[in-house]
C-alpha cells in the first residue's frame, strides 16, 4: 500500500508549499522549516523521537531534491517520489489529481501541519485532520491566514504571557485574558479583540495558545428519561 511505498512513519510533519518560492508572496524555505524545527524541539522534550520526519505536498518537484540538499538531518517523503501510476501525457490530469488525493491523505494524517491557509490544500487537510486529531486546533501553523469560512465560529486564543503596549495599534493582555482572533501576519504579531477590554488591535503571537472549547454532552442513561422506555 501507499503507507508501504512512502515509508509513511510517526512523528512526522505535513509540509505543504502551495507556491513557487520565487514568486509572490515570498517565503523561503526556512521560514517554513522554522516552524517544523519547532516541532521537533518541543517534541524532544516531550518524549523524544527517533527521526525526523517530513511529508512534503508542493507543485514544484524540483524542491523535494532542494529540501534534502538542504536539510540532510531530515527524512522527507513526497508523492513526487511515487512511480507514476500515469504515464501518457493525455492523462495528465488524471495523475494531478491522484496526486492531490494522496497529498491531503497523508497531509491529514501527520502528527503536525505547516501550511498556508490562503491555499485551499491548506484549509482542506486541516479540515480532514480534524477528524482524526480532537486537538487539531494547536497542530498547526499557517503562515498567513487564520481558518476562515463564511458563518464559523470565532477563534478563541488564551493569554499565558502578560503584555503591555508599547506601540500604537498594540492592546493590553493580562494572563488568562480570552482573544477573539481576526488575523495572524508575518512579523511576529497577530490581532484580535480582547473579550476582557472589548478592545482590538495587535499583540506579539508568542503571547498566546489556541483554546479548544470542548462541549459536555451527557450520557445515553442520562439523556433517556427515568420514565421513557427504549
Amino acid at each position: 500500500g501507499l503507507f508501504n511505498d512512502l515509508k509513511f512513519q510517526t512523528p512526522i510533519v505535513g509540509l505543504q508549499i502551495s507556491k513557487d518560492l520565487k514568486h509572490p508572496p515570498h517565503r523561503s524555505l526556512s521560514e517554513y522549516m522554522s516552524h517544523v524545527e519547532e516541532y521537533y524541539k518541543i517534541k524532544e522534550m516531550e518524549s523524544g523521537y527517533e527521526k525526523k520526519r517530513i511529508y512534503l505536498s508542493t507543485y514544484d518537484p524540483k524542491l523535494l531534491n532542494k529540501l534534502k540538499h538542504k536539510y540532510p538531518n531530515y527524512e522527507i517523503i513526497s508523492v513526487v517520489d511515487l512511480p507514476k501510476k500515469f504515464s501518457s501525457q493525455e492523462d495528465n490530469a488524471n495523475r494531478t489529481i491522484h496526486n492531490i488525493i494522496i497529498d491531503l491523505y497523508f497531509l491529514s494524517r501527520c502528527d503536525y501541519l505547516v501550511c498556508t491557509f490562503s491555499f485551499d490544500m491548506g484549509r482542506m487537510a486541516y479540515e480532514m485532520m480534524n477528524t482524526l486529531h480532537p486537538d487539531a486546533p494547536i497542530r498547526f501553523t499557517s503562515l498567513d491566514g487564520i481558518y476562515n469560512y463564511p458563518g464559523k465560529m470565532r477563534r478563541l486564543n488564551v493569554a499565558v504571557i502578560p503584555h503591555e503596549p508599547t506601540e500604537n495599534g498594540e492592546i493590553e493582555l493580562q494572563q488568562g485574558d480570552l482573544i477573539s482572533l481576526s488575523n495572524n501576519h508575518r512579523n511576529g504579531s497577530s490581532s484580535g479583540t480582547s473579550l476582557r477590554t472589548h478592545q482590538t488591535g495587535l499583540f506579539p503571537s508568542f503571547k498566546v495558545t489556541p483554546k479548544v472549547e470542548t462541549k459536555n454532552y451527557p450520557y445515553y442513561p442520562a439523556a433517556v428519561g427515568n420514565n421513557d422506555k427504549v
